[in-house]
């Protein structure tokens, strides 16, 4: 299939997929662990079924790639944003998950969900959109935001990853914080 046309992407940015990010997490690549059962069954991951000795969690064309048997579980200073079709949707699976780590439900309705993800404001992505700020047994923070309607027509147009649908249709973006002048650089 045909890339997407980058000028129909954000004008900051050029990138087209975010494809992966590991975490690293103490516990085995047992799919029943805490840190696996977030991935798969409370963001509503889907597992990528080639590989087996670790879990490879798909959100869309998107992946989390969870390494076992790590010294440390990873930490993110900073946050990693997903998009699900429906914001309602999602938050009713979380409540019927009963999760303990949902730290924030957000509702700041200040703008509506943007119909382009060219229009999508990512630096103001929080203050602007409605969201759910969800926690993994490791700390890290996600934020959930529902999906610009092109979203998955853009992205989907570059293909699919194998095995079953995620409830989430992409991982927009990560968000790292460094002080001041760092970032300048990456």
């Amino acid at each position: 299939m045909p890339l997407p046309n980058v000028s129909t992407l954000p004008t900051d940015s050029r990138v087209i997929l975010l494809e992966h990010i590991n975490l690293s997490t103490q516990e085995d690549g047992d799919a029943a662990n805490s840190t696996n059962r977030f991935y798969l069954d409370v963001l509503g991951c889907a597992r990528d079924p080639r590989v087996k000795w670790m879990v490879h969690a798909n959100i869309g064309l998107s992946q989390f790639h969870i390494l076992p048997n790590q010294p440390v579980s990873q930490r993110l200073d900073g946050e990693i944003g997903l998009f699900y079709p429906s914001l309602d949707e999602f938050e009713a699976h979380l409540v019927s998950r009963a999760y303990p780590y949902v730290s924030t439900l957000c509702s700041s309705r200040h703008r509506a969900v943007p119909s382009t993800i060219r229009a999508w404001d990512f630096a103001n992505a929080t203050s602007e959109y409605d969201h759910l700020q969800v926690t993994c047994p490791n700390g890290n923070t996600f934020q959930c935001f529902q999906s610009p309607l092109d979203y998955f027509d853009v992205v989907g147009a570059i293909g699919a990853q194998p095995g079953e649908r995620a409830l989430g249709v992409g991982m927009p973006y990560v968000k790292i914080l460094v002080r001041p002048g760092v970032a300048s650089g990456i």
